[in-house]
């Protein structure tokens, strides 16, 4: 079906650009072209409108039981499990954004948790060599899945100071997997 009314379209189109050289070799002066010209681009706008609504989709049940019709391709669900918020309790809340020092911990939270076993991992990471350097690393063991909530301390005696990866992973038959919204770059001071 689509198909039909993109020749439709081509048709028009052709018609058009004859029918726009006849008004330019007229010089606009003359009435039959000029009203030609303006039906053939309301045909082309109208050919256009129908070619848009036949591409749009039925998609079910995305937000409600039924359909839904959709003209553009819909987002990804986003996950419903293993979701994780990270808070870093700052002991010097002037600092600034994403700082982290002694006296220093994090507020990992899990939400429809899949395993009982998460890893927090705080690592360099070297792109050239696909390389981390792991400065901490704590595990998260889940016994109550309702009430998956860590407070965790940050390893002081940790000397370097920089940027770093913080990496919450979730250990699914002994294989540590990425979490969305699991990550976040941190400046150690």
């Amino acid at each position: 079906m689509k198909t039909k009314y993109f020749i439709i379209y081509m048709a028009v189109g052709a018609a058009f650009l004859a029918v726009s050289l006849w008004v330019f070799l007229t010089g606009g002066t003359n009435a039959k072209a000029i009203r030609a010209k303006y039906k053939l681009g309301g045909i082309m706008l109208t050919a256009w409108a129908m070619i848009s609504f036949v591409s749009c989709q039925v998609v079910d049940k995305i937000t409600n039981p039924g359909e839904l019709i959709m003209c553009y391709d819909p987002v990804e669900p986003a996950p419903t499990e293993n979701i994780v918020s990270l808070k870093i309790n700052s002991s010097r809340p002037d600092d600034g954004y994403n700082k982290v020092g002694k006296g220093d911990s994090f507020s990992v939270k899990i939400t429809n948790p899949v395993s009982s076993r998460f890893v927090l991992m705080i690592y360099l990471y070297d792109r050239e060599q696909a390389e981390k350097t792991i400065l901490q690393q704590n595990e998260l063991l889940i016994e109550d899945p309702e009430k998956a909530e860590f407070e965790v301390p940050f390893d002081d005696t940790i000397e370097y100071k920089g940027e770093a990866w913080l990496d919450v992973y979730c250990d699914k038959d002994g294989n540590l997997q990425s979490i969305p919204y699991g990550t976040m770059i941190i400046n150690i001071i």
